[in-house]
């Protein structure tokens, strides 16, 4: 049974790896960053999973993330934050895409003895580039715009992410 699981899993790696670079299809990565807005600042990381489709040279996609912050300060921090998100690109050669991003994002705030949720609209611009015939690295600059009462409410969170992800 271990040899036919592992059998198993050779081909479809195998298979994986015949995949040309094209950023169309499913994927999944994680990434590390760093957050920012006004004192309240931290490293960040998290997961990503998302679909995509190429159109000649234009890409169209969508993604789910979520991570672990450790941004702090002013008797803030931020816990986790979850975000969805669309993805419009534009492929400037075949293994460079340049996009951007335009979604809402939620996190956990603790505010001292009590912690809430807040959420607010994400805007971002990125570039990826394949480093392998499935791998990707990426490099990005979102912007949060708080909009709950708390947490951080008016304020406006950049971060700036590294990321790689698995396109299968």
């Amino acid at each position: 049974m271990k040899k036919l699981l592992l059998a198993s899993v050779f081909a479809v790696v195998g298979a994986m790896n015949v995949h040309a670079a094209d950023f169309g299809g499913a994927y999944v990565g994680g990434d590390i960053g760093y957050s920012t807005a006004d004192d309240v600042k931290g490293f960040d990381g998290g997961i990503t999973a998302g679909y995509g489709v190429e159109m000649g040279k234009w890409y169209i996609g969508g993604e789910l993330g979520g991570g672990l912050s450790k941004a702090d300060g002013n008797d803030i921090e931020k816990k986790y934050y979850y975000t969805g998100a669309a993805r419009l690109g534009y492929k400037a050669t075949d293994k460079v895409l340049a996009y951007g991003v335009l979604g809402l994002e939620g996190a956990k705030f603790d505010n001292g003895p009590s912690s809430a949720n807040d959420w607010g609209y994400r805007y971002g611009v990125g570039v990826e580039t394949f480093v392998k015939d499935n791998v990707t690295v990426r490099g990005q600059i979102d912007y949060v715009d708080w909009q709950g009462e708390k947490g951080l409410p008016g304020e406006g969170e950049w971060r700036t992410s590294l990321g790689v992800a698995y396109h299968f």
